[in-house]
């Protein structure tokens, strides 16, 4: 009988196991031995040189190795440099660079916005700044192109260093550009920082138009006379600095003052403040020779006395205005109109007037305004100008040279409007803006041509405008259709309307002009606007 182990299992049969779990070991040590030979499956045990040799010999490969992997690294690195001396090498050989600079100036010319008098932001991320941070040639001729520089918008940062560092670089850029004589610059206040005179003085000797928008008041009275020489146009819109108050009674503006080629200016408002000079005008201009002055006042306390002053002291020596706009404030004070001495203003063309209250003290005005070469006319108000009043109608008929008529009134009877048109005969452009077109008015209606000549209303009439805020029915549209059909059919060619505008909410129908149009004898312009555009 075979003997058996305690498993019941033969030793033969153990023995069979134990070989075929250690035989892929065994097979793994042989195969995988010593690589000079020695089988490390025996019992072979290597000398301490051999040992230290195999570690020299694996140092002098991780050496090499090294050596190998640094020369790969310096080629590739040689590489990238000698890609970007041929990238720059390309851009040298570039067509870009072969461009003359005068053509390469009208390319720059083309990146301004396509909308004129739009003022460039100084900012690296737009025109000018941009083009100048490209390479030294486009910052020359950027900083040479006139078209680049013609109007420019600062505006002022925080009182904080790198602000004032951001100004001082600012002016550095603005003294340096070309076209001095076509300088315009734009400054805007967003705080009530203030900005010290260095910086105009660094510039102002280029500046021909200057608009300083909410500047602190203080900011003018520091600035001496004479920085702008050669400033031709100047706007204002001043604020109130927290500080102001300490120069109410003492404060005079004369940085405009020396400005020998200023004609035109428009301010916010009348500069007077405080009681000390009844109503003396604190800003001093060149009256004598100024072309043009827009006054938008908004300050009632200082209105009246401001008014006054002017009308009595500045506006007799402005010979040589072309353009005047300023608002004629409720009771003047008391003024004794008998006393003012007629102005003659002979090269004024355009006259835009505004009165608050009642027309009593504009009726008294007129007769002291003498302007016999007036072509436009703009009056604006509450109420009518003229409601039974003959002098206006008087004075109005006067102006044989008027032939461009603007009626800006939140109410106006259909009576005073007729009595108006009547006594402008010459006008070819009637611009209406009144609020109150209610059905039954019947306003336009007036305008119709009619056979009898003494009866017709604007004969000349070759441009109308309506600004309505809103038609409220549709009687207002059949009304102007009217009066366009009985133009177009029943006056001569050359009496014909050659061009009507409307602003109105609700659309027209244009069906019945339509053959006016198509055969180029009408311009009709349609522009519709939202209660909040009126």
């Amino acid at each position: 009988m075979q003997h058996r182990g305690k498993q019941g299992q033969s030793p033969a049969l153990a023995s069979n196991k134990l070989a075929i779990t250690l035989l892929p070991l065994i097979q793994s040590l042989v195969m995988n031995g010593d690589p000079d030979g020695h089988d490390l499956s025996s019992l072979f045990r290597p000398h301490d040189a051999e040992l230290a040799l195999t570690k020299r010999e694996k140092a002098d490969c991780s050496k090499q190795l090294a050596e190998v992997q640094e020369h790969i690294r310096h080629l590739q690195l040689k590489e990238q440099l000698l890609k970007t001396k041929l990238s720059r090498c390309e851009a040298v050989l570039a067509p870009i660079r072969h461009v003359p600079d005068d053509v390469l100036r009208e390319i720059f010319a083309q990146t301004l916005p396509p909308e004129k008098d739009i003022p460039l932001k100084l900012s690296l991320s737009q025109t000018p700044l941009l083009l100048m941070h490209v390479c030294r040639r486009w910052r020359m001729v950027a900083m040479g192109c006139s078209s680049l520089w013609k109007y420019i918008h600062v505006p002022v940062p925080e009182n904080t260093v790198e602000g004032v560092a951001r100004m001082r670089h600012t002016a550095e850029i603005l003294t340096q550009s070309a076209a001095p004589s076509l300088f315009n610059l734009r400054i805007t206040w967003a705080s009530s920082r203030f900005l010290s005179g260095d910086f105009f003085t660094r510039m102002g000797q280029s500046v021909t138009g200057l608009g300083l928008h909410s500047i602190p008041i203080v900011n003018l009275i520091s600035l001496p006379s004479g920085l702008f020489p050669r400033l031709e146009r100047l706007v204002i819109s001043c604020s109130r600095h927290p500080g102001w108050e300490a120069f109410r009674e003492l404060y005079s503006i004369e940085a405009f003052n020396g400005s020998p080629c200023l004609r035109q200016v428009a301010l916010s408002h009348w500069f007077y403040e405080g009681k000390a000079d009844c109503g003396t005008i604190r800003i001093a201009l060149p009256w004598a020779q100024m072309t043009h002055l827009h006054i938008q006042e908004t300050t009632y306390s200082a209105k009246v006395k401001a008014t006054e002053h002017y009308l009595t002291h500045h506006l007799p020596q402005s010979n040589n205005l072309r353009y005047l706009r300023f608002t004629i404030p409720p009771d003047l004070n008391g003024m004794a109109w008998t006393q003012l001495p007629t102005v003659r203003l002979p090269n004024l063309e355009g006259l835009c007037m505004e009165f608050e209250s009642y027309q009593d003290d504009f009726i008294r005005l007129l007769p002291k305004m003498d302007f016999p070469n007036l072509k436009f006319l703009r009056l604006e108000g509450e109420e009518d100008p003229s409601d039974g009043d003959d002098t206006f109608r008087m004075r109005l008929r006067s102006l044989g040279s008027l032939v461009h008529l603007s009626l800006h009134f939140s109410e106006m009877a259909p009576w005073t409007l007729r009595g108006i048109l009547e006594c402008a005969p010459n006008v070819e452009v009637l611009d209406l803006n009144i609020d109150s077109y209610s059905p039954g008015s019947h306003r336009l209606k007036q305008l119709e041509w009619t056979s009898a000549p003494d009866a017709q209303l604007l004969p000349r009439l070759r441009s109308l405008v309506l600004r309505p805020w809103v038609f409220d029915s549709e009687t207002v549209g059949d009304d102007l259709i009217r009066v366009i059909r009985s133009r177009m059919n029943h006056a001569l060619p050359e009496e014909h309307l050659r061009k009507v505008v409307v602003y109105t909410d609700k659309s027209v129908n244009q069906d019945l002009v339509r053959e006016y149009v198509d055969r180029g004898t009408l311009v009709f312009e349609e522009h519709l606007v939202k209660g909040d555009e009126k």
